[in-house]
């Protein structure tokens, strides 16, 4: 097994990235996550991709973004 991070979604290939998502899960699609990186609402973005003889068998989109922490208080 062999992984790789990647800093953009379009240094992995579509088809690749595609072929272990779900149907039913299109926020997991290349399309999607290319979508939300060009959005550029993620600044820092990494795509840790694990590979088994040369195929895509596990990936994951991770992305940091800043927030104060007030944002998720209930109440006044």
């Amino acid at each position: 097994m062999e992984v790789k991070i990647y800093r953009t979604i379009s240094d992995v290939k579509e088809a690749e990235w595609d072929e272990i998502v779900d149907p039913d899960k299109i926020f997991c699609t290349h399309g999607f996550t290319s979508a939300v990186e060009r959005s550029g609402f993620n600044k820092v973005c990494y795509y840790p991709v694990l590979y088994e003889d040369g195929r895509i068998v596990a990936h994951a989109s991770v992305y940091f973004f800043r927030t104060e922490l007030d944002l998720f208080t209930r109440g006044p």
